[in-house]
């Protein structure tokens, strides 16, 4: 049996190598007005400075997303030449991380800081990429379709932190929204018909899940009712197939299986959030199954015997640190749901792979 050696940082008594990161009250369970969506970010208010950030230029991303190989400008001779590559980049997965990636981090930076030169880079970016409809078009193929989901969900959070900021235009504003909604109609065409085959089931797995978070998060920015109540949808949808082992068959059956029912709590944690915020009471649906789930991934971050043991004994992979993508999520969870080893496992992560999810989670901006 392989352990992942775990030290719990619990109470005041934290223990040497650990970050001291504090747990907030939880955020209140009711909208914060009687119309429109709100999310967690709402709950904050951010006092502006003049920080200043270091912005970067604006690089394409194109419509069409047709260059999946994330090590494409890596030098591998034996694709094309670097010339080939640097053109295509642009249609590659890796221009819709570094757009990721750097949204992300100037709302996270602004969200930290106030910093007003953060939050418009944020609006920059996001208005560029909406004004070119940057993976909006056609998608090579169903992996395609999934980098287009981890756009979305990125770029979508990241609007939500800064939103409030002031520095969008209401011509910048009306731009990213129409683009947001492209972009999750895609989606929605997609996971409506997705269907399953013997080695993979979009209807419910992970993907499903993050497409969900995606396109909720599009409906609280613009205020759709249509986006939110479809990934709240999903969200039930999936919530209802987790087994009795607290894990999602649709997610288990290879060595990815942790990783994969990892990813699907982080989605559907974070929807279950925008849920309570918004008079609909998801953490309790279906009896609560969810918190199956969640105990189940973070245990399994310590120990993943019981998801090897239902995966076919397959050893299952992740990183020898603890990241932020496999954790940073229940930094939301914990507020409402105190948990000693998921203080624990926060307190050991990096940030590696937030991005993914918008940047920082809601509530680590307050602790140090």
């Amino acid at each position: 049996m392989r352990v992942r050696v775990v030290v719990l940082c619990a109470g005041l008594a934290l223990l040497a190598g650990c970050r001291n990161k504090t747990v907030s009250a939880p955020p209140p369970t009711t909208a914060l007005a009687p119309t429109g969506l709100h999310s967690p970010w709402d709950l904050r208010q951010v006092a502006p400075t003049e920080l200043a950030y270091d912005c970067g230029p604006v690089i394409p991303l194109a419509a069409n997303i047709s260059i999946l190989n994330e090590n494409y400008r890596s030098g591998d001779k034996t694709a094309a030449s670097e010339a080939v590559k640097n053109a295509a980049y642009a249609e590659s997965s890796a221009a819709v991380a570094d757009l990721s990636g750097r949204v992300a981090a100037a709302a996270d930076t602004y969200q930290a800081s106030g910093s007003l030169p953060a939050a418009r880079c944020a609006a920059r970016l996001l208005a560029a990429a909406a004004g070119d409809h940057a993976m909006a078009g056609w998608m090579s193929s169903r992996s395609a379709i999934y980098e287009q989901t981890k756009g979305l969900r990125a770029v979508s959070v990241a609007y939500l932190k800064v939103r409030d900021s002031g520095v969008l235009t209401p011509d910048q504003t009306a731009t990213i929204l129409a683009w947001f909604d492209d972009i999750a109609h895609s989606q929605r065409d997609f996971f409506d018909h997705a269907g399953c085959t013997k080695s993979r089931c979009d209807d419910h797995n992970h993907r499903a899940s993050a497409a969900a978070y995606a396109v909720t998060s599009v409906g609280i920015a613009a205020n759709g009712h249509g986006n939110f109540y479809w990934g709240v949808h999903k969200y039930r949808i999936a919530v209802s197939s987790i087994d009795q082992g607290g894990m999602v068959p649709s997610d288990l059956g290879s060595s990815l299986s942790l990783k994969f029912n990892i990813q699907s709590a982080a989605a559907l944690v974070q929807i279950a959030e925008y849920g309570e915020l918004n008079g609909e009471p998801l953490y309790n649906y279906d009896k609560g199954r969810l918190h199956l789930l969640v105990h189940v991934v973070t245990r399994g971050i310590v120990d993943p015997t019981p998801i090897e043991a239902a995966s076919k004994h397959k050893k299952q992979h992740l990183p020898k640190t603890i990241e932020g993508w496999e954790i940073g999520w229940a930094t939301i969870y914990v507020r409402r749901f105190p948990d000693d080893v998921i203080n624990g496992l926060l307190q050991q992560s990096s940030d590696a792979g937030l991005y993914a999810w918008g940047g920082a989670p809601f509530g680590s901006e307050l602790e140090n």
